[in-house]
């Protein structure tokens, strides 16, 4: 929510020693820059105001849930991370089947 994202890069590149790494997982990504919400928090100014907002009904206390697009995931984690002067590796994973019943992980 808010900068965190980008607080989390910075935060990261400040405290990491040289030849460490960190996983950041997972990245949401969607095709269009989009914000989820849950209703006790839809409208009410935590998403983005540039972000397509959306409901998500299957919980409750969820302020905002950023879900990036590529050029968004590029300005707001892949290039801080290269401005802090560390490096980044984009794993991508393509078949959920191979997850197993237990994770959460929606593909389109």
């Amino acid at each position: 929510m808010g900068d965190d994202d980008v607080n989390f890069v910075r935060e990261v590149a400040r405290i990491l020693k040289l030849g460490s790494k960190v996983i950041i997982l997972p990245l949401y990504i969607h095709t269009p820059y989009c914000a989820y919400a849950t209703p006790d928090y839809y409208g009410k100014g935590y998403s983005p105001p540039q972000a397509k907002k959306y409901i998500r009904r299957d919980c409750m206390g969820l302020p905002s849930s950023r879900k990036y697009n590529a050029a968004l995931i590029k300005e707001r984690v892949l290039d801080p991370i290269k401005s802090h002067g560390m490096e980044y590796k984009l794993l991508l994973h393509r078949n959920k089947n191979e997850f197993g019943n237990n994770i959460y992980c929606y593909f389109y």
